[in-house]
């Protein structure tokens, strides 16, 4: 699912001066005017030169640097970012770091799968925050390591289980910030010889969660794939959405005794609610309240309630 976010420029720079301040040495002092040539210990003929500021900062600019430099995995740097990285996601009291970057988001469910919560609280007594996934992996663009739009918050079963070391590009996997698949995808419950779907049961225990594509995108297949998602045809694995089979079908029974339109419009009449009709049958289905893209990423298995809600409902 696509992050929609967009980090204010205030708190870029901020970020960006914290940044310099884990990175900067007795030999070489960052600031907003530094050229990524400068980070280099050698001379290196780059492609195009590029603003250090904006490849943290910027998303077209991490984007062409990536496009026009993959060279660079072959240098080394002045600076350990892998040393200020674990600095940078070790709680520190009133200071920036990757706690106050997820928050920014503001993201309750993993953008990787849309299956499991992330949540993201700091205080005296205790913390947790979502896991943060380098897209392009630390280490093979460890210039990478602080762009906000390469840090991924996530969930541990997508980040250490399921993409650990593989290695991400930005031509045939989706990054979060950049892409979605919401349209042109759609989940469902494939219910094996099912003549009446209130009374057999043991179709259920035979159906599948099958993720439906409309065209045929590499991406979406290598997301799926690499993340064990569902299976996309009769052949492949059933993926971890199959592990929440019963939801779906509780979602699926509950369309069912809601027999049409006409009897949820008759529902409405008889409810004394001070509700528009479409926000009372939101609720009588119990599902997300989904106004733009960014709102699937308010609660996990949103695509999956809204795809059978369209399907067994509308």
């Amino acid at each position: 699912l696509k992050i929609d976010y967009i980090f204010h420029e205030e708190y870029l720079i901020e970020y960006y001066n914290r940044i310099c301040h884990l990175l900067s040495s007795d030999n070489l002092v960052l600031d907003q005017r530094t050229m990524l040539s400068e980070l280099l210990n050698k001379d290196f003929d780059l492609i195009e030169d590029f603003n250090f500021f904006e490849i943290i900062t910027s998303k077209e600019a991490y984007f062409n640097c990536y496009k026009s430099n993959g060279a660079l995995l072959k240098v080394n740097f002045l600076v350990n970012f892998e040393e200020a990285y674990m600095k940078f996601i070790k709680k520190r009291k009133n200071k920036l770091d990757a706690y106050s970057l997820i928050e920014k988001t503001s993201l309750k469910t993993c953008p990787y799968c849309n299956l499991n919560d992330i949540i993201t609280y700091k205080s005296d007594i205790g913390s947790s925050r979502a896991e943060i996934d380098h897209f392009l992996s630390q280490r093979d663009f460890p210039h990478f390591t602080f762009s906000v739009y390469n840090l991924v918050p996530c969930c541990h079963e997508c980040n250490a289980s399921f993409k650990g070391a593989k290695l991400f590009n930005l031509e045939q996997y989706f990054n979060p910030f950049f892409d979605d698949f919401i349209m042109d995808s759609t989940f469902d419950l494939i219910i094996d010889k099912l003549p009446d779907i209130l009374t057999i049961e043991s179709s259920y225990n035979l159906s599948k969660i099958k993720l439906n594509t409309k065209s045929k995108h590499e991406k979406i297949n290598n997301n799926n794939n690499s993340f064990s998602l569902c299976f996309t045809n009769l052949f492949s694995n059933a993926g971890r959405y199959n592990l929440y089979k019963e939801d779906a079908i509780n979602i699926v029974k509950k369309y069912s005794s809601i027999v049409n339109r006409y009897e949820t419009n008759a529902m409405y009449n008889r409810s004394k609610k001070d509700l528009e009709f479409k926000e009372f049958e939101r609720r009588l289905c119990n599902i997300p309240d989904i106004n733009s893209k960014s709102d699937y990423l308010k609660s996990s298995k949103s695509k999956l309630i809204i795809d059978l809600h369209n399907k067994y409902y509308k």
